[in-house]
């Protein structure tokens, strides 16, 4: 059966989180980060409006449970209405403040970005956003009575107040877990906060391709506790409804996601005051179930590549023919290789067919598609293997299973458009594609009324700088590697993290096309001149390791 997927990239379906029960002062809590944030001063009693305006935009910038600075700005009624957890907008520099006739000030600014509902989205470049903001007096002092959604504030002050967590959600054969990312706020009880945008459920953009353990409504019971290095998480009564498989994978979202935390290292699970989980150990190390764990490498995750007398292994002793038929033979022009590093898949001369292989001595080779030129092989931990065939009409992107048929692959958003590489994440769920010189993010959706038919959907740009993108490639469950190849220019490699698209240089490699990736691996390309380069990890040099093409994680 083909399997199903899902997600990615940034912020919690509730946008901040700006309210809950924060308790502070209390010892057996999470200790808080050593971070120095500048106080927001109140309205002063003779601001004129636009002085009341600047004075809301400053005291947004700084972080507060309930944003209660800022709301001394605003009218009674409208502190009443205004919800700062309704999302952020972020903006590149000071905004402009102007004064305008009837009480109203102007305010406008450059948008980077936003977070919301969506995660965080990036801006299109050039984007601008005008707020006018009325104003009336409130015991002979101007105060704003129509305050934007959520927030604002600058990309400087954003990266100060807020750092970038994951939540854990799983694909949906809940077989491996997909990150959500999110941004906390730095001085926050983040354990808590942690923990309720978990129970509230994935982003609106990543929704439609992951899974949840936690039954409708389970939410929690009183603040997340940390002591001695135990993470004490109390559950409302719905949690109890849950089968035993569905208390221990809540439990492993809930350790990966506290996980990220310094100092927590062991996790305690209640619900109604009773122990949740089964057994004699009525704790959970937040390592355990390791195999749900998104960002481990594939098990023997060795480089592979296509030799000139077929597949190879390319270990510290250099390249050596894999097992089976695949490392026999000749003329192939990709390989992909499952997670578990026993079967592989491989394009033949010229593209038109898609061999698989198991990798052992007495294994046949089959033939698992037809087409008319193959090519971006990548292999999901659930058995798929991925392939865009470049027919005359068009791309078009294969889903198969070996042993079963081919799935139709909708690509809404793409119509129209080049793939020139394609690479779907080990979990499944999420795509990365190269096309036209960009890179698109998407989420891969599995039709419920019709299992033998896969969507990439919600095609997302990533705004990245540097010139045209060639290759793209999964280096972490958030982190991408693109090739970048402008014309004349020597090819380059970045590391780019999804949360924020930012791009890291990781260096320039004359002549490469192909580009490999896995977790925890060091990047590897393939270059014109059929030379696999790897770059070490200390040095962060590159070296030659195989005389050879089209170089591969399992993946």
């Amino acid at each position: 059966m083909l399997a199903s997927v899902l997600v990615v990239v940034l912020a919690g379906c509730a946008g901040i989180p700006t309210s809950g029960r924060v308790v502070e002062g209390d010892p057996v809590l999470e200790p808080q980060p050593q971070y120095v944030g500048l106080e927001p001063d109140p309205p002063k009693a003779d601001d004129d409006e636009a002085g009341i305006v600047d004075g809301f935009v400053t005291a947004m910038a700084s972080y507060e449970p309930d944003y209660t600075t800022a709301r001394e700005f605003l009218t009674p009624e409208a502190s009443a209405e205004w919800r700062p957890s309704d999302g952020m907008t972020i903006y590149a520099s000071s905004p402009s403040v102007d004064k305008t006739a009837g009480g109203v000030v102007r305010v406008t600014m450059a948008v980077l970005a936003t977070v919301g509902p969506d995660g965080y989205v990036n801006a299109p470049p050039g984007t601008t956003e005008v707020l006018n903001l009325a104003l009336r007096q409130v015991d002979d002092e101007w105060r704003i009575s129509n305050p934007p959604a959520g927030i604002i504030l600058s990309n400087l002050d954003f990266g100060s107040e807020f750092a970038a967590y994951n939540l854990y959600f799983f694909d949906p054969t809940f077989q491996r877990l997909v990150p959500d990312p999110v941004f906390m706020p730095v001085r926050g009880s983040r354990a808590t906060l942690l923990a309720e945008a978990l129970l509230r459920g994935p982003s609106r953009w990543l929704a439609p391709a992951v899974g949840t353990a936690f039954p409708p409504e389970t939410g929690l019971g009183v603040p997340v506790r940390v002591e001695s290095g135990r993470a004490s998480v109390e559950l409302t009564s719905q949690a109890r409804t849950g089968t035993p498989e569905q208390v221990k994978l809540m439990g492993v979202q809930l350790a990966r996601t506290l996980d990220q935390l310094e100092g927590v290292r062991e996790l305690s699970v209640t619900s109604d005051g009773r122990p949740l989980m089964a057994g004699d150990q009525p704790t959970m190390s937040l390592d355990a179930y390791p195999e749900y764990d998104p960002s481990v490498a594939p098990r023997r995750s060795q480089l592979y590549a296509v030799g000139g007398s077929g597949v190879v292994q390319v270990g510290d002793g250099g390249p050596a023919a894999v097992a089976g038929p695949l490392g026999a033979t000749t003329g192939f022009e990709e390989v992909a290789v499952n997670v578990g590093s026993n079967q592989a898949a491989a394009v033949t001369a010229g593209g038109t067919q898609l061999i698989w292989a198991a990798l052992r001595d007495e294994a046949v080779a089959t033939v698992l598609a037809n087409g008319t030129d193959f090519e971006s092989l990548s292999w999901d931990s659930a058995g798929l293997v991925w392939a865009v065939d470049q027919t005359v009409g068009g791309p078009r992107v294969l889903v198969t299973e070996p042993g079963h048929e081919s799935a139709t692959v909708l690509t809404a958003g793409l119509d129209g458009r080049t793939i020139d590489d394609l690479a779907v994440s080990l979990d499944g769920a999420r795509v990365a594609i190269a096309s036209g010189g960009e890179v698109l993010v998407g989420i891969v959706v599995r039709d419920a009324d019709r299992p033998d038919t896969l969507r990439i959907d919600a095609l997302r740009p990533l705004p990245l700088d540097g010139g045209p993108v060639t290759a793209v490639t999964w280096a972490g469950p958030t982190t991408l590697a693109t090739l970048v190849r402008a014309e004349g220019d020597v090819p380059e490699v970045y590391r780019v993290e999804l949360a924020r698209s930012i791009a890291q240089l990781a260096g320039p490699v004359p002549g490469a096309i192909w580009l490999a990736a896995s977790p925890g691996r060091p990047l590897a390309v393939g270059t014109d001149e059929a030379k696999v380069l790897r770059q070490e990890d200390t040095t962060l040099q590159w070296h030659e390791v195989a005389d050879a093409v089209a170089p591969a994680y399992p993946g």
